[in-house]
């Protein structure tokens, strides 16, 4: 299980992607890239070859392991609208693509905003699903949905319902999302041992905004120790805004993470 970050909570402590994985590779050997602006500021337009190009040499030198979050903010799965639907589709394609390009592990995508318990949005997202299953198998990476904080499929047997018999499709484990939906991981272990290739740690709010992981919590200490059991081997990523305070605040949450695991 190793413990990296991700570029994103890392933005208004630095704005160049470079620079924030050199910042990462200090303190980590895995860093999660968010490919969506302003992230990735290149990202859709004439300067995303060149910076693609930058951050492939920065990971020659720093040698960092990596997973790619696709694009979600202004995307949706399950949208009303079939546009946004089929772009979601394309922006999680073209994730894998630039996965594929800097030998990363596993991509993270997400649902969209699902506020209404409604049939048709399920039906859409196991549309979905199925057509990025389908092309999910052609790539090395492991495509990974994330466990939202809220909604229908924030709870895990939900999640694990529409995603069943897809086998190109993983999960992304969001211990904090699940902290606020279920009280025990260990009672869906035999489900998740094969399917969890990815997993984000912070702590979070009743809002369920993340929180840097500067203090221990049962939930999560209960968690990572189930993960330990099915033997999970992929990157553990730490969420959670950090602002300008990213040299203070991150030695102390590996020591918690630490302390956790130990």
């Amino acid at each position: 299980m190793e413990l990296g970050t991700s570029t994103a909570r890392l933005w208004w402590f630095e704005k160049d992607l470079v620079r924030v994985m050199g910042f990462i590779s200090q303190y980590f050997r895995a860093a999660e890239v968010w490919v969506e602006p302003p992230f990735f500021p290149g990202w859709r337009t004439s300067g995303e070859k060149a910076e693609l190009d930058r951050l492939m040499d920065v990971l020659v030198v720093t040698e960092l392991e990596t997973t790619v979050h696709a694009p979600h903010h202004e995307l949706g799965l399950c949208a009303w609208n079939p546009a946004v639907n089929s772009l979601a589709v394309r922006e999680i394609v073209k994730s894998l693509d630039i996965a594929s390009e800097l030998d990363s592990k596993a991509v993270t995508f997400h649902t969209g905003r699902v506020r209404l318990d409604d049939e048709s949005c399920r039906v859409r997202l196991r549309s979905n699903l199925e057509s990025l299953n389908d092309v999910a198998g052609d790539y090395s990476c492991k495509l990974c949905l994330e466990n939202p904080h809220d909604g229908f499929f924030s709870r895990l047997d939900n999640l694990l319902e529409v995603t069943e018999g897809l086998k190109n499709i993983y999960l992304t484990l969001d211990l904090a999302h699940l902290s606020m939906n279920e009280k025990d991981l260990g009672k869906f272990k035999s489900k998740l041992r094969r399917r969890v290739r990815n997993a984000h740690i912070s702590r979070i709010t009743r809002e369920g905004k993340h929180k840097p992981l500067t203090a221990e919590t049962k939930f999560l200490k209960d968690s990572l120790k189930t993960l330990k059991e099915i033997k999970y081997e992929g990157s553990m990523i730490l969420d959670g805004f950090v602002g300008e305070r990213a040299e203070d605040i991150i030695p102390k949450e590996i020591k918690t993470f630490e302390r956790m695991v130990a």
